[in-house]
Formats: structure tokens, sequence, C-alpha cells
């Protein structure tokens, strides 16, 4: 026991300490390429003497930085380590040949050979024409070399035709402008869409279109110039008062029959004998046309006053519309 105690001071003098510090705390150390279950700061105690590669990385694997320290015996060293972005190496290979975009960025033509990527999310992007679009979403991880190869996938195509009147109206297909008057669009993938046309001053056109495969479909749109505010507004004064005196004129007539049939019927009241019961006879014969006949009258009145207010007033509520409508263009 006593020569245990007295070779402590001769173990401790034969190794060194090393004292490690990131621009980043809580980052897992490796020493030598083996994780020490330390973080940033600490001291890593018990190393031999010698070279040796403090490295710092983060968990994902983004960041890391190393530094090369020789330690020696009984003393602390220091490692002030930076972190730095880490990259990985892609490549891809798609048949047909189509340009790739990584991330949104634009890397020309395939095939794209050992790029460098940042680490993190990546999104890998190629369309040919007449493929579907190929589009993959991968974490790179730093220092790991990936590669794909990829043949895109044919779609089936048909051959649409848009004319349209008048010549400089816009086309949409599905929601997007593809372009202004007669068009061919000859690679429309087959299917069920939907095609636009539009031009101010004109209604718009909207029309469904199935397309077989290889087919060529036409589609003629000729659009209606819109009718002015102004002259709807007066084609519907022009219909309410129109609407309104023939109601009057119609109650008006049926008033006049129902007067008649009152009169007639009256004559004959006038010479029925008081056994049979002459004043049902009133009431049902003489006294419900009379009646009929005044709210049939007073119905066309009011139904031509209708029509007086319709010519006086509607032009009034035009002008208003008028103005909420420039009102909202402007």
């Amino acid at each position: 026991m006593w020569l245990t105690l007295l070779c402590l001071p001769a173990l401790a003098s034969e190794t060194g300490e090393v004292f490690v510090r990131a621009d980043v705390d809580g980052v897992p150390i490796l020493l030598d390429g083996v994780a020490t279950g330390r973080v940033t700061p600490a001291v890593l105690a018990e190393i031999r003497p010698g070279t040796h590669t403090i490295t710092v990385r983060d968990d994902e694997g983004c960041r890391s930085g190393e530094a090369t320290v020789e330690v020696r015996a009984g003393l602390i060293e220091r490692a002030d380590i930076g972190l730095q972005p880490d990259t990985a190496t892609f490549s891809l290979q798609t048949t047909p040949a189509a340009p790739i975009h990584l991330n949104g960025m634009d890397m020309g033509m395939s095939p794209m050979e050992r790029v460098p990527v940042a680490c993190g999310l990546v999104v890998l992007e190629a369309q040919a024409p007449g493929h579907r679009p190929y589009r993959q979403e991968v974490i790179a991880r730093a220092g790991v070399e990936r590669g794909w190869s990829v043949r895109l996938e044919p779609i089936e195509v048909a051959t649409l035709v848009v004319g349209v009147s008048p010549l400089d109206a816009d086309v949409a297909v599905d929601g997007r402008i593809v372009g202004t008057g007669p068009i061919t669009l000859p690679e429309i993938e087959v299917g069920e869409h939907q095609v636009q046309v539009a031009r101010a001053g004109f209604v718009p056109q909207d029309r469904a279109v199935e397309l077989a495969v290889d087919s060529v479909v036409r589609l003629d749109f000729d659009l209606v110039e819109e009718v002015p505010l102004a002259a709807r507004l007066e084609r519907r004064n022009l219909s309410v008062a129109g609407g309104l005196t023939l109601t009057a004129a119609t109650a008006f007539a049926a008033s006049q029959v129902s007067w008649a049939v009152a009169r007639s019927n009256y004559e004959v009241y006038a010479g029925l004998r008081y056994d049979q019961d002459p004043e049902a006879f009133y009431r049902r014969k003489v006294q419900t046309p009379r009646v009929l006949c005044l709210a049939l009258a007073g119905s066309s009145g009011v139904l031509v006053a209708g029509a007086a207010g319709a010519w006086v007033l509607l032009p009034m509520v035009e002008d208003g519309e008028a103005l909420v409508t420039l009102s909202l263009i402007r």
C-alpha cells in the first residue's frame, strides 16, 4: 500500500491536461476521434504526452472545429476552437439529362458530380420536358458523400389548341397564364383541365376539357363585350317600370270584368222572388264581385304609382351605384 501511494505522484507527472474551449458552449468534445463524454468548456485530464487532435462537433453534425495540441507531462495546454459549417458531398445522375436545382439554386444539367453541400436539410429537384418532376429532401451530414441515379418518369401528353377573339385575350390553363392570343400547347398532361380566357372589357369564359393520350383538341372562345354599367341600369329601369305597368293594366282589366259580372248579377237579383233567397244570391253573386273589383282597381292604382316611382327613383339609385362602383375601382 505504501508503495502505491509513493508511486501516485510519479504517475500524475507522466500525463498532461488540456483545457478545451469553443465559441459555442455545450458542444461535445472528441479526443483523437473518440468521444470523451465531455462538452465545452472542459478540462481533459490524464492525457499521454504527445501530439493529440481535439475535435468539437455540434449534435446535428453541421458545424465542427479542431485543434492540434502538444501535451506535456504535468502541464495544462489550451485548445481554443472556433466552429465552422461542415459540408457533405452530393452527386446526382438523371435519365434523361435534366436541369438540376439544389435548394432552389440552378446547378446546370445532370450529371451533378461531387458537389459540396452545406450541412442540414437539402432539397434536390430535377425536371425534363415530357417527364414528371423529381424532388427529394435529404439531410446532409458532415463529411458524408451520397449519390443518386434517377430515371425520370415520362408523362402522357396531348396537344391543346386554343383560339380566341379578341386576339389579345389572355389564355390560362388550370389558373396559370400560358400566353396571349391564339396558342398551341403541345405538351399538356392528359386528364381534365380548366381553360380560362379573359380580357379587360369582356366577359371572361371558362371551360373544362378532357385530354386523351396523343390527342389534339381545339377550343375556340369568342368573348362578348361587357355591357356598361349605365346601360345595364337603364335596362333594369325599363324592366321594372314596364313590368309594374303591365301588371297594373292586367289588374285594372280584371277589375272591369268583375264589375260587369256584378252589374249583370244585380239585374238578376232585382227580379228574384222572396222565396228564392235573394239575400244569399246578392252576397254571393253581387257583393263578392264588387269587392273583388274594388281590390283589383286599388291594386292597379298602387302598381301604376310604383311604375311612376320606378321612373323617378331608379335613376337616383343608378347614380348611387355608379358612385359606389367608381369608388371601388379607385
